[in-house]
């Protein structure tokens, strides 16, 4: 996983890319809850490459609304908050 404007999630053969061009994501922190949606998307999904790019783009959409809300000045723990309003749409999926 490359973490950037875009970011990109590879294993080699499949790639995906989730351009979010975010600012405000480059703060400190902002991995940290990524790698924590890592892993708790694995642990419903078990597939690792599957479950980098989904965490990777609920990271972006959480991104997205705070920096709306909050401009450039975000912290990791403002991203944190938001990622239950940006699940509520995926929690009908099952």
């Amino acid at each position: 996983m490359l973490k950037g404007q875009t970011d990109v999630v590879s294993d080699g053969k499949t790639t995906y890319l989730n351009p979010k061009k975010i600012p405000a994501m480059t703060v400190g922190g902002t991995g940290d809850v990524l790698s924590g949606l890592v892993a708790g998307v694995l642990s419903k999904n078990r597939n690792a490459l599957e479950s980098a790019a989904a965490a990777t783009y609920i990271n972006g959409l959480a991104g997205k609304l705070i920096q709306k809300k909050l401009g450039l000045h975000m912290t990791s723990m403002d991203l944190i908050d938001a990622i239950p309003q940006v699940m509520k749409p995926f929690d009908k999926i099952k």
